[in-house]
């Protein structure tokens, strides 16, 4: 089962219940739920269950970006004191629009399904990449009784 963001489609089968991916992470608009517009971000799914988090933050460094996780969210801001770049050295900005504000993204992921304890963050020009893997499957079977 999926849900359309415009042209795409997110894939949120590992959850339960629809209805629990309207949260802080995607607002309601007339063609249905979108991603927050930024930092601009996609968020997939891959076949071995892995959700893998990308936001784009040209002219952030990884200095200026914390990462971390509350209730079935995960939590991407810049730091408490974040200032926007100066330039100190004289020269003027001409055309700016790389965007420089602080800012906070939360992304619902549900506890029960995925492990918090192991995601992993990269940042790599300009891309900050996160991955959370999903808990492990638990094995039942069938008791016979003698």
């Amino acid at each position: 089962m999926g849900l359309t963001g415009g042209n795409k489609m997110f894939d949120f089968s590992v959850l339960d219940d629809l209805d629990a991916i309207f949260n802080d992470s995607f607002v309601q608009a007339k063609s249905g739920y979108v991603a927050p517009s930024f930092p601009p971000s996609d968020m997939i799914q891959k076949k071995d269950g892995t959700i893998e988090i990308t936001l784009a933050l040209a002219g952030y460094s990884k200095e200026d970006i914390k990462v971390s996780t509350e209730e079935n969210r995960v939590v991407i801001s810049t730091v408490q004191d974040y200032k926007s770049p100066t330039r100190e050295d004289g020269t003027k900005v001409i055309v700016g629009n790389i965007k420089h504000s602080a800012f906070t993204s939360k992304f619902f992921i549900p506890e029960t399904k995925f492990n918090f304890a192991d995601i992993s963050a990269k940042f790599d020009n300009g891309l900050l990449s996160l991955t959370i893997p999903p808990k492990e499957k638990k094995e039942y079977k069938a008791i016979s009784i003698n």
